[in-house]
Order: structure tokens, then sequence, then C-alpha cells
């Protein structure tokens, strides 16, 4: 599931690593959540979990297409 690479052109699944652009800076996280195409003209949107050291992980509802397979 997690350890497939893909390329951005291809679906994206739970389990994934992707990277993405945030505070502009590169980031990455895993997909812990497809939550359908809800968002705006039915975008797909992903719950992302980022792990960071010194706080509380985040945790972000992303449009599919903003996102990379990492």
């Amino acid at each position: 599931m997690g350890s497939r690479k893909r390329s951005s052109g291809q679906s994206l699944e739970v389990g994934d690593r992707v990277s993405f652009k945030f505070a502009g800076r590169t980031v990455k996280g895993v997909v812990i959540e497809d939550r359908g195409k809800i968002g705006y003209q039915g975008a797909r949107l992903l719950t992302v979990r980022v792990r960071r050291r010194d706080s509380d992980d985040l945790v972000l509802e992303l449009p599919a297409d903003k996102l990379k397979a990492a």
C-alpha cells in the first residue's frame, strides 16, 4: 500500500507518502484518509498527517492534485 512509488498523475491511496508545498517549503506526510470528491468543484480531498519533532503532528485536508508521491 504505502511502499509503492507512483507518479503524481496516478491515484494516491491511504498509507502513501506524499510531499507538498506548505508555508513556503516542501514538507512530507502520509495520507491517512480519502475524503472523496467533496472539495471545490468536486476536487478530491485527502487528509495528510505531517510528523513534527518539536510539537504536535499537523493533520491537513488537501486537494489530491496538490500532492506528489514521495
